[in-house]
This record gives structure tokens, sequence and C-alpha cells, in this order.
């Protein structure tokens, strides 16, 4: 799945449903953030509310970010203060050792 372009309150319902769909299939998901912009608050919400819910299902997310300097500022922007620590959440999702 790649996901680009505007990923504000504006598109929530669809990204939500984008996900939830994703949620009824037994394959495993990649999720490609090819160069989104903006993003805002609501997005990093849903995602955040999939990966636990893909968690809870052990279903695996593999999750790959272009431009992450990019995400990592609209991160601050929203006001994580500290936006690598979102980072290590995704890739304790993709089974990496971030330790």
């Amino acid at each position: 799945m790649i996901i680009q372009n505007e990923l504000t309150i504006n598109y929530a319902a669809e990204i939500y449903k984008l996900f939830t769909d994703e949620l009824e299939k037994d394959a495993d998901l990649k999720i490609t953030l090819e160069s989104p912009t903006p993003i805002d608050v609501t997005f990093v919400q849903i995602l955040h509310s999939f990966l636990a819910k893909c968690k809870s299902i052990n279903k695996k997310v593999s999750f790959e970010i272009k431009e992450q300097n990019e995400f990592v500022k609209a991160l601050k922007q929203i006001g994580y203060c500290d936006a690598t620590k979102v980072l290590e959440i995704v890739g304790e999702q993709n089974g990496e050792d971030n330790a």
C-alpha cells in the first residue's frame, strides 16, 4: 500500500477505510509513505491505532517512509517532542531491534 499526498482530517474517513480494508486481508502488509504532505495529528492517530490493532492480531506490517525528514518535521509540528520515539514504535512493529 502506498500512501501519499495530503494526510489530514479532510481525508480521515478515506484513510481509516483504507486501513480497515487491509485488516480483513490475510496477507502481511507493506506500507510506504511516499512524500506525504501535509500531515496532521489525525493521520498519526489513525496510523498509531492501526499499528496497535495489527499487533494485537499478529498481522505483520512493514513500514517505509520516503522523505523521512518531512515526516519527522510534521510530527514535531503536531507536537511530538521526540519524533524518534514514533519511528521506534514503527520499527518495533516491523520487528526491528532498535536497541
